[in-house]
């Protein structure tokens, strides 16, 4: 994020399905706050609620293609830094990288081609503090794959094979106090200028809550300042 604040102007792509289901769950609760028989509460509410879930659906995708954008924007800045060795003779740029990370509310982080997490917001950090958790045994077992994945198949370890994995498959984490929620790992490869693999760029979200309009517009923010930066400093678009 910027140093004076998130930029004002920046909002969230407008999205005709997005507005006309926020326009029908609107209606079919003011619908239910007023007078019916008990027949028509009934369709009200059974209408209510597939609005309801349409209008999630639709968010959460929205929410996830903004989030593969983001991805793409830092791992081509994350692809220049590493093509020139930047992370490790520039402290700088590192902090610099993560303050880019810092604001955004989920975890976010830059892993290296042995699967080590580099840089990570405090999100990510929590979830995963020093290597991925496919090459990590004990970390492994703080994961479990909704789909029953072997750790082969992992976000992280297939991004490091060149696989785009985006949007993130399902998790069940249990942190070292034993509480379990689900988070969804989203991670896609960093390419040097060769296309050789040289790291993943990874993020791990609470799907409801990345499609929460502030998180939406945290995003948006992001998108935009990254895209402003990028364009600044003659970083090239995109991570091959």
């Amino acid at each position: 994020m910027r140093e004076d604040g998130p930029c004002p102007n920046a909002v969230m792509k407008w999205d005709q399905r997005i507005f006309v289901a926020e326009l029908n769950v609107k209606h079919f609760r003011q619908k239910l706050a007023g007078p019916l028989d008990e027949a028509r509460r009934r369709t009200m509410t059974a209408l209510l609620a597939t609005e309801e879930e349409t209008l999630a659906r639709l968010k959460s995708a929205a929410a996830e293609r903004d989030l593969a954008a983001l991805l793409d924007l830092l791992a081509a800045r994350a692809r220049t830094a590493f093509d020139s060795d930047l992370f490790v003779r520039n402290p700088a740029l590192r902090e610099a990288f993560l303050q880019s990370l810092k604001g955004l509310p989920f975890g976010i982080g830059l892993v290296d081609a042995d699967g080590n997490m580099i840089i990570a917001n405090e999100a990510m950090q929590h979830l995963v503090p020093s290597r991925i958790p496919s090459r990590d045994a004990d970390r492994m077992r703080r994961f479990q794959s909704a789909d029953e994945l072997r750790p082969l198949q992992w976000p992280g370890a297939r991004a490091l094979r060149g696989d785009a994995v985006n949007p993130g498959i399902a998790f069940v984490f249990t942190s070292e106090d034993g509480r379990s929620s689900e988070v969804r790992v989203a991670a896609i490869p960093v390419r040097d200028e060769n296309a050789r693999i040289v790291g993943a760029l990874a993020a791990a979200y609470d799907l409801k809550l990345l499609a929460d309009n502030e998180t939406r517009q945290a995003l948006a923010i992001a998108l935009e300042e990254e895209a402003e930066r990028q364009s600044r400093d003659g970083t090239t678009d995109g991570a091959r």
